[in-house]
């Protein structure tokens, strides 16, 4: 009800300074509503993300374990099937003429190379395999796994200063390290086990191995296996192929047979044999 000039009078006073602020504040709130809008659509592609991340990590891991199983299952009916033809021709050598078994042998040799490498793939992508116990967990007559064997054994004695043990494997004793010791898995050596693994022959397991252009810890990690499997074959003699280069494969080498259990000694070679490239261990 104010007079027109007292309300014309009070718009000059305060001129256009309110409207304007008015004017602000309304766009500041439309802003603010759209930025709460913008970090609420955020928000939610965020959950999606980390939704989807998790879908994908969960399937990778199926992928993985599906991976590791179909591989597993392929290198055990790999080594199945190389067992059975190394064990058809041995029988086969047998019965061929003098003049034909030279080169039989020579196959035979490389089946069983072949089995090794099975062997190895095998326990890369073994599923069943938990580990290593710790050597405090081990007792004498405990039965475990030994990989390098692929059967289970029976402790006879344990080196904890080394951290090795000594198994009865058939009717041979064997050292091992306890990398190679795994969980027991009921996979006793049999009669067939027996002439698969050791074939009770010098042509079913291989008296020489090659470690050159291998690094000291994977030669090693050869090494062990190879004197096992050459001990449990009957072998008297290995031959070790490490060249010459810097020298640190043969002094590794031979620092590794020096009290080894199943070496009775072992020399340089000689110079028809490849001289200082090779060293030729007599086992036990």
């Amino acid at each position: 009800g104010l007079p027109e000039s007292i309300i014309d009078s009070a718009k000059a006073m305060l001129g256009g300074v309110k409207l304007e602020f008015d004017n602000l504040i309304a766009d500041l709130n439309r802003k603010r509503e759209d930025y709460e809008k913008g970090i609420a659509g955020l928000e939610k592609q965020k959950a999606e993300l980390e939704e989807k991340k998790r879908l994908v990590g969960q399937q990778l891991s199926e992928a993985e374990a599906l991976k590791k199983e179909s591989l597993e299952k392929a290198y055990k009916e790999a080594s199945e099937i190389v067992s059975v033809a190394k064990r058809q021709m041995h029988e086969l050598i047998e019965e061929m003429k003098k003049g034909e078994k030279a080169k039989k042998q020579e196959i035979l040799r490389k089946v069983g190379e072949a089995q090794q490498e099975i062997s190895r793939k095998l326990m890369e992508y073994d599923t069943a395999d938990r580990g290593s116990p710790s050597i405090d967990e081990i007792s004498e007559g405990d039965t475990v796994f030994v990989r390098s064997l692929g059967y289970d054994a029976s402790v006879i004695k344990i080196i904890s200063r080394y951290k090795r043990i000594r198994v009865a494997a058939g009717d041979k004793e064997i050292e091992i390290p306890l990398s190679d010791v795994g969980f027991s898995r009921g996979k006793s050596v049999g009669k067939d086990a027996l002439e698969i693994k050791t074939a009770a022959s010098d042509e079913a397991v291989p008296a020489r191995i090659s470690l050159i252009g291998m690094r000291v810890e994977e030669a090693l990690s050869n090494l062990e296996p190879f004197l096992n499997h050459a001990s449990l074959a009957g072998l008297q003699e290995v031959t070790i192929i490490h060249g010459f280069g810097t020298g640190a494969l043969a002094r590794a080498a031979r620092e590794h047979l020096q009290g080894h259990p199943l070496v009775k000694k072992f020399r340089r070679g000689e110079q028809s044999e490849g001289g200082g490239g090779v060293t030729v261990a007599t086992l036990k």
